[in-house]
């Protein structure tokens, strides 16, 4: 491309500060170039002209030196300063001594053409065009990488994601992800993915994303240090450059927020445990979830014994608080995020949960009642103990029945437990007959 047709392909907003000395080869060169570019401010040639120059506006200097020596002297010191920031282009009179100015150009944004030659002129100054064109371009680039760097940032400490391989072991995390998790980045690098995050629809998930699909939907976390948290999440597939399956990604948005404003509903307002109302929900929905995925699932049904005695002798406020120690103890029982509690009635309450045999159910429900022991809540209408003491009926939930029938079940349980002396455990077994324990 030829010097002028560059100057005439200008695409960005150069302004020229030009000082001029008002000579024939001067006036020339701002015929010639002016109307190349969209601003073209002239000045004098005087010593402190450069005040009236702004780098916020002005992006090429082109300066005319006469003869006096004091002004050239000051202006190409002052314009050395200005170099570091701005380009410049000193037009020298017919036959100077350019060794004098070489100096001028090391380590400086300065260049120079003898003003009585027209092609030097154009040649220098279309020069200075590609140059400043190049530099717009290489500024445009370093802010958008600027930005996308701070976009990344904001992704880095606000977006919620985990990438795992094909194993589901974690390969990269957020800050976001480590904040929410109470995990550091270093705990989580290696762990795998469903196991650390203790998933409970983790086949339905596996089963989803190794179709090459991609699965949405709630999940509850129990974080590092026993924090739960909610999630809304998306798993997705991740591919490489060749299309080949290296792994997956996991977007997530924190919902807990939203969980706790629709828990307010769903809870009892004495003991904080889930209601009633949440149970029916609830037990039709796990049952169907252990079916499905083949794991096995119990419910338990227990009554304080002797409460409306209890209520009697210590009145009903003190029956509350008897209640309330009762869910506390509950929940420290089973406290894992698949392990539901309810308050199903005045004093009695159900927990969904699930363990894989008869043995491990009673060692849980022996810490339930070691930790009601040690309330010591004191009950001197109680038959079978000074302090505080429950019945439980269990029953592990079969395909072949529906959540009507369990709940039947586990309360013929219950009754069985509490007509064989009370604080006691009765397992109720379909088509068998029930096997009751002291506690």
């Amino acid at each position: 491309m030829s010097n002028y047709k560059i100057l005439n392909s200008i695409h960005i907003k150069i302004n020229i500060f030009y000082i001029t000395d008002h000579s024939f080869h001067s006036n020339t060169i701002v015929k010639t170039i002016k109307k190349f570019f969209n601003s073209f401010e002239e000045y004098n040639y005087e010593k402190d002209i450069l005040a009236n120059f702004n780098p916020d506006v002005h992006n090429l200097i082109i300066c005319n030196l006469a003869d006096n020596v004091n002004i050239n002297t000051y202006l190409t010191n002052k314009l050395k300063e200005l170099s570091t920031k701005t380009l410049i282009i000193l037009a020298l009179p017919a036959d100077s001594n350019l060794s004098l100015y070489d100096s001028l150009k090391v380590d400086h944004e300065i260049s120079s053409f003898d003003k009585t030659n027209i092609n030097a002129v154009i040649n220098v100054v279309s020069n200075a065009v590609k140059y400043l064109q190049k530099l717009s371009t290489i500024n445009s680039l370093e802010n958008k990488i600027n930005e996308f760097k701070r976009m990344l940032e904001l992704y880095n400490e606000h977006i919620i994601v985990s990438i795992f391989d094909l194993d589901g072991n974690i390969k990269y995390v957020t800050n976001a992800y480590s904040k929410i998790s109470d995990y550091s980045k270093e705990e989580l690098l290696g762990q795998n993915f469903f196991k650390i995050n203790y998933l409970k629809d983790k086949n339905n998930i596996w089963e989803t994303i190794q179709s090459n699909n991609i699965w949405k939907g709630e999940i509850k976390i129990r974080g590092k240090n026993n924090s739960i948290y909610w999630v809304y999440a998306t798993i997705s597939p991740e591919y490489d450059e060749n299309n080949k399956h290296i792994g997956y990604s996991s977007i997530q948005q924190d919902i807990t927020e939203k969980k706790h404003i629709e828990e307010l509903s769903i809870r009892d307002g004495l003991t904080n445990l889930y209601n009633r109302r949440h149970f029916n929900i609830l037990l039709k929905k796990e049952m169907k979830l252990s079916i499905r995925h083949n794991y096995n699932l119990n419910l338990i049904l227990l009554d304080v014994d002797f409460f409306k005695q209890y209520n009697d002798e210590y009145g009903h406020p003190q029956g509350d608080e008897a209640l309330i120690k009762l869910a506390k103890c509950i929940k420290n029982t089973f406290r894992r995020p698949d392990d539901y509690s309810f308050r199903v009635g005045g004093e009695e309450f159900a927990v969904i949960f699930s363990v894989d045999d008869k043995k491990d159910c009673l060692n849980i429900l022996n810490k339930l009642k070691d930790s009601l022991e040690k309330e010591k809540i004191e009950h001197n209408k109680s038959s079978v103990s000074k302090y505080l003491t429950i019945s439980i009926g269990v029953i592990e939930i079969e395909e072949n029945y529906n959540e009507k029938e369990i709940y039947q079940n586990v309360d013929l349980a219950l009754y069985k437990a509490k007509n064989s002396g009370r604080n006691s455990i009765s397992f109720f077994k379909m088509n068998a007959s029930i096997d009751t324990y002291d506690i």
